[in-house]
């Protein structure tokens, strides 16, 4: 191939086809100017900051999650399942071993009355959600329960006891599983228990330090956690804390209230009718307008024929609640009994 010879002069050539030797050099100066800071940036990005762009994504990730974790539980709270159901799942979409989300739609499921599905996803969330061994082996207990399979919803409730340490929930759904089986002593011990487990200084101040110790990521910590629980609340540590706040907590509480009046009823199945009615007057102390209270004593007392006290009970159980049914005619019968004494 022949090789073109240099213009001569007065040839023609377009001016857009010459490119004068100093331009040509100083054109790829220009291209090396530009295209190195931006080489440098790419090759830190490639290969210096993907772990840092890996955990930035992870982390925003682990947002996204979260946000929709929360709109789901907000959405359960009100009776929205359907939208509840989506925001978890967008959850898991996300993030499929988040352990929360997993146990909120187990929760769901059960809410729904779903309790095969409910099963299935608590016992997926057991590898997702460890530290709420407790809560997802008293869930389990739950809805096993509500499909009457007793034996493994007993199981589970005694899984959650050796796990947990938030135990009175857990007694109180023994109570309530041994009453439906009409083992009535046993229900009376689940029911003590869980009363037993009313809220203290020294309980509160436990709960709290095994609370750390499985949402901590600091091993020191930890460390410091469980020797505090291995010592116990020393006179320094109550010191930081107000025993008469919680003692009026424990009064409020209206699940305790509801533990010693489940108590009463299995005393009173088991003719324990003594302990019944200081059962009674535990709840009535802890709340004086449960009219609930009020008739379930009225009833042991009725049983015990002390009906004049019983009628009292069971038209303070009215005063207090016009609608109770149960407490109105309680007190009809019990007044035909006192007219008919006199």
């Amino acid at each position: 191939m022949k090789s073109k010879s240099p213009p001569k002069p007065g040839d023609h050539v377009s001016p857009a086809l010459t490119i004068a030797p100093n331009r040509r050099r100083g054109g790829l100066l220009g291209w090396i100017v530009l295209c190195g800071p931006i080489g440098i940036i790419l090759s830190v990005a490639i290969f210096r900051g993907s772990a840092w762009v890996q955990q930035q994504s992870e982390a925003g990730s682990i947002s996204e999650a979260q946000t929709h974790n929360t709109l789901g539980v907000r959405a359960l709270e009100e009776k929205r399942y359907e939208e509840a159901y989506s925001q978890f799942m967008f959850a898991l979409k996300i993030k499929p071993d988040y352990g929360d989300a997993q146990v909120n739609l187990g929760n769901l499921f059960q809410a729904k009355g779903d309790y095969d599905r409910a099963i299935s996803t608590f016992d997926r969330a057991l590898s997702t959600a460890p530290k709420k061994r407790d809560l997802i082996y008293n869930n389990l207990g739950m809805a096993y329960a509500k499909k009457e399979r007793y034996d493994e919803a007993l199981a589970k409730f005694k899984s959650a006891l050796e796990s947990g340490f938030r135990l009175a929930p857990i007694y109180r759904n023994i109570g309530q599983l041994y009453q439906a089986r009409k083992e009535y002593a046993l229900a009376a011990e689940a029911y003590a228990n869980a009363i037993a487990q009313s809220p203290t200084l020294d309980l509160a101040y436990r709960e709290m330090l095994m609370d750390a110790r499985l949402q901590l990521d600091t091993p020191d910590l930890i460390q410091l956690a469980e020797s505090q629980l291995a010592d116990g609340l020393s006179d320094v540590d109550r010191g930081r804390y107000d025993a008469l706040l919680i003692e009026k907590y424990a009064t409020r509480d209206p699940k305790l209230a509801q533990d010693y009046l489940s108590y009463a009823q299995a005393l009173l199945k088991m003719g324990e009718l003594e302990k019944g009615v200081e059962a009674c007057l535990k709840a009535i102390e802890l709340q004086p307008g449960n009219s609930t209270a009020h008739n379930r004593l009225g009833i042991i007392l009725a049983m015990k024929g002390d009906f004049a006290k019983a009628e009292k009970e069971f038209s303070e159980s009215v005063r207090l609640d016009p609608r109770n049914d149960e407490a109105r005619e309680n007190l009809e019968r019990c007044q035909g009994k006192n007219q008919n004494s006199n």
